[in-house]
């Protein structure tokens, strides 16, 4: 018998066992932010709002060139290009050094040195005429006086590292007390370095570590000096002749 032969389509049944992914419709299409909804976009044509805005450049007055500033150029490279000091560009545009200059800048070249010139205004107003001073000279007082009155007046908190000071007052002149000395029965010594002593002013003396002032010294001890009783503090200047014995417990 003949054979006969019959397309049977044969469509995919999905497996009831397997979890298909969900399907979501596709988004409406949204317009474009250039264009208004409900117009159609306009094709822009050739030349039209691409090309950029070109810098205006003046015309250059007698003596000058125009310079149209081209990104990473400064006042210091343009001066290089035209051969000129970079004072004269400066100059002529009323530039400072370290001002910033900027792509697009145009500005002025003076090829035979700046051209702008500082009008100094003319002052109408004559001044009235003036009295002559003339200063007297200065006098030069000597740093140390033939009879230096310096004393011990007094000496705080004796024992306490902290706080312990030699008040000395100075009843003369202007003194220098340098190479003086300060010392105890025991041998302490304190040496004062170059220091003036103005008249009726004092100074103290810290035993303690600090830093000078012009009235305050320190000795830069760690321990005490004039702790003992009866102990002495003797003043004396440079050549070892004491001036003031202060007598600790007085």
């Amino acid at each position: 018998p003949p054979t006969i032969v019959v397309d049977v389509p044969v469509t995919a049944t999905p497996n009831p066992n397997v979890t298909q992914p969900p399907t979501y419709p596709s988004p409406p299409p949204y317009p474009s932010p250039q264009t208004p909804a409900g117009e159609a976009a306009s094709t822009p044509e050739p030349g039209e709002g691409t090309e950029p805005e070109e810098t205006q450049v003046p015309t250059a007055p007698p003596g000058l060139s125009i310079h149209v500033v081209e990104p990473g150029e400064s006042p210091a490279t343009i001066a290089d290009l035209y051969g000129i000091p970079v004072e004269d560009v400066l100059c002529q545009n009323n530039l400072e050094e370290g001002d910033f200059i900027y792509p697009g800048d145009v500005l002025y070249i003076p090829l035979e040195g700046c051209l702008r010139t500082t009008e100094t205004p003319e002052d109408t107003n004559t001044p009235a005429p003036t009295d002559t001073y003339t200063p007297m000279p200065t006098v030069t007082i000597p740093p140390t006086t033939e009879n230096p009155r310096v004393e011990i007046t007094e000496v705080l908190y004796p024992g306490d590292i902290t706080r312990e000071e030699v008040v000395i007052t100075n009843l003369g002149g202007l003194i220098n007390l340098e190479g003086w000395m300060l010392y105890d029965t025991q041998g302490n010594t304190y040496t004062f370095p170059d220091f003036q002593l103005f008249p009726e002013s004092s100074v103290r003396v810290a035993t303690g570590v600090g830093e000078d002032t012009p009235i305050l010294l320190h000795w830069g001890l760690s321990v005490p000096v004039w702790g003992e009783p009866g102990d002495q503090a003797i003043l004396a200047d440079p050549e070892g002749n004491p001036h003031s014995v202060y007598l600790i417990g007085e």
